[in-house]
């Protein structure tokens, strides 16, 4: 059938939020449909808050709630139901539209000119192949092309909304349907049901014989070739294993790119949603939230519209030097606070100062919290005359021995963070042109035995940090058994309106000394450690996302520690387990087995074997750990082991 250009539609708009809010996306999408309907119709599983209700409907000709169940078909059907079959046959045309999609990013109103000059029953506007997951149902056997209309946007037209077959086919939908039989008794039954009763079918962006769900593996063909008018949201939070096995990863890094630089569609009603509902694991993995930087170049001049400062907590004396030596990289504009605490060494950091004839603050202050403590209650005040900080402290893990494995994550700090000139002008670059990043910090370390690190963050400490985010509000998703998004080692740029809420404390009037431990301190599991690993959540539950920084050049050492390790894998594992309990060797791919470093076995002595298998039951087995805290510090103190 082909429509006039006149033509009467009906859309039905499916929304569903667990919190009820409705996200500028929605409004700005349903204003650009609005211009193309007669009627829209909102359904909505759940239920609204108050501000979510007067929003839709201020765009909206009707809004209905309803039990929140059957996912998208059950609302469809529930709608339909509502409305009746009646009122709908008065229209040319009927849309089933739901909220998993962003846009518009071109006007509905092309893909709407496109389709008035199609001779068809029914159109959509993507394909989807997937057909191995979807079970099976009594339409199944219709779908013998193995392709199906993706459900997020499909239009009736007045031959199957006046006959029975559309009317039969939502009436045998059970109310109940869940996501895999939504999928299969629905969604994948299109177009065999139909095409069989002798209905003509077509989508807008006809790529089914290139790729696997286009919309989520290649959505920028279908912005270029097609202008496509929608992309998913699945894009920015889709498991990573069907990222890589359907494509290379550049996927919504690409999307990004191009929206931000190709479209006039606002990244940012894109960002406020993502960053309210997603899981900054999944965020970090699909939007390629990694930052490569040039420490040799400067990309473009800073426009200086950002006052920045850096707080610098310097507690060992014997790295001073080497320490403050990097203050050389930032501009004379940058104001600069160094934290200390005693005299004696604000002394010797002021001597080092003025052999260099760098300008600082050097204030002594309680080591109580030690380098967060620095942060959040001597660097306070300093934080809120600022719109972008540096903070960053002299990194030496005493506690591990040799000296050199501190000494390497010092060094993978410092490189990353402020490596030269160019650099530190490079970040702040970066933070003047991406509005919506918040933090950003080097990766962690993944040498020695931090290897036994690599995706397993928390440590132990995902019960602590948990409760810190829930005393402050910070409902964001997290989950114990998902990446932990983290400045591990404390060390991180970022702006103060992303860390506001952290800044005010407990009660809001900020931190003090005593919220921290006395020390002697733990070395783990402590409210630093909590602290630490909640830096991006809280710039999350702000409105912005995280992203690590690498030096172009420091990327080359990580690519190849990360290649080595095979992420995963179990030889990665295999040498992790053997290095915690027998010293520091390798795999040999060749053979798959663990051979010592030079041909022989490293003996670290009983002291350093003990500390190794320590770590090793740490790592592996985080929560039994709590329970032999008492026996560590015994262990501590006999072996003489001190801590900062």
């Amino acid at each position: 059938m082909i429509l006039k250009d006149a033509a009467k539609r009906l859309c039905v708009y499916f929304i569903y939020d667990k919190d009820g809010i409705i996200d500028d996306y929605i409004i700005y999408q349903l204003e650009d449909m609005k211009k193309n309907v007669s009627f829209l119709h909102c359904v909505i599983n759940g239920k609204l808050t108050k501000e979510g209700i007067i929003k839709l409907k201020a765009v909206a000709d009707e809004v209905f709630e309803r039990e929140n169940k059957g996912n998208d078909i059950g609302a469809y059907k529930a709608a339909i139901e509502y409305i009746g079959w009646n009122r709908i046959s008065e229209y040319d045309e009927l849309i089933l539209m739901n909220n998993t999609c962003f846009g518009p990013v071109y006007p509905f109103k092309e893909a709407f000119e496109w389709a008035i000059k199609q001779d068809v029953d029914l159109w959509g506007l993507t394909w989807d192949t997937k057909s191995d997951w979807l079970g099976t149902n009594k339409y199944l056997h219709y779908n013998k092309k193995k392709y199906h209309y993706q459900s997020y946007f499909l239009a009736f037209r007045k031959p199957l909304m006046g006959g029975k077959f559309l009317e039969k086919f939502f009436e045998e939908i059970p109310n109940d349907t869940n996501y895999i039989m939504s999928g299969s008794v629905y969604e994948y039954a299109f177009p065999g049901y139909f095409e069989e009763q002798g209905y003509k079918c077509a989508v807008y962006c006809d790529e089914k014989e290139n790729l696997n769900y286009p919309l989520l593996h290649d959505p920028v063909q279908l912005l270029k070739k097609y202008r496509m008018p929608l992309f998913k949201k699945r894009s920015f939070f889709h498991h990573y294993t069907d990222v890589i096995n359907n494509a290379g990863g550049q996927a919504t890094y690409e999307l990004i790119d191009y929206i931000e630089n190709e479209t006039d569609y606002d990244m940012s009603l894109v960002w406020q949603s993502l960053l309210r509902t997603c899981s900054l694991s999944d965020l970090v993995r699909c939007s390629q939230l990694n930052r490569v930087i040039s420490s040799r170049t400067i990309i473009q001049e800073n426009t200086n519209l950002l006052k920045v400062g850096f707080i610098f907590h310097l507690f060992y004396d014997d790295i001073f030097a080497e320490s403050v030596e990097y203050l050389k990289n930032f501009s004379s504009n940058t104001d600069i606070l160094i934290t200390t605490n005693t005299k004696e060494k604000k002394e010797l950091i002021q001597k080092y100062l003025d052999e260099l004839e760098i300008k600082a603050e050097v204030s002594v202050i309680n080591n109580r919290g030690r380098d967060v403590s620095a942060l959040l209650v001597a660097g306070a005040d300093f934080v809120k005359e600022h719109d972008l900080i540096c903070f960053a402290h002299d990194k030496k893990t005493t506690q591990i021995k040799p000296e050199g494995v501190g000494r390497s994550w010092r060094y993978k700090l410092y490189k990353n963070m402020f490596a030269t000139k160019e650099y530190v002008s490079n970040v702040i670059h970066l933070f003047e042109n991406e509005k919506h990043l918040g933090i950003a910090f080097p990766s962690m370390p993944n040498h020695h035995q931090y290897a036994y690190n690599i995706g397993n963050g928390w440590l132990g400490n995902f019960d602590n940090t948990d409760r810190l985010l829930n005393d402050f509000e910070i409902n964001v998703k997290r989950n114990e058994h998902t990446l932990c998004v983290a400045p591990f080692g404390t060390c991180f740029w970022f702006r103060p309106k992303a860390l506001e809420k952290l800044f005010a404390g407990y009660n809001g009037d900020g931190w003090q000394y005593e919220d921290f431990p006395c020390e002697p301190n733990r070395y783990d599991q402590t409210i630093l450690h909590a602290i630490e690993r909640a830096y991006a959540y809280f710039a999350q539950a702000a409105g912005y996302y995280p992203a690590y920084l690498y030096n172009g050049e420091f990327a080359a050492i990580e690519f190849t520690n990360l290649e080595f390790f095979k992420v995963g894998s179990g030889e990665m594992r295999a040498w992790v387990e053997r290095l915690a309990v027998e010293g520091i060797g390798y795999v040999s791919e060749s053979q798959n087995n663990f051979t010592p470093m030079y041909d022989q076995k490293v003996n670290y002595g009983i002291k350093q074997s003990l500390v190794h298998l320590a770590y090793a039951i740490r790592c592996k087995y985080p929560k039994f750990w709590v329970f032999l805290l008492p026996i560590r510090r015994l262990g501590q103190k006999i072996l003489g082991i001190k801590t900062k």
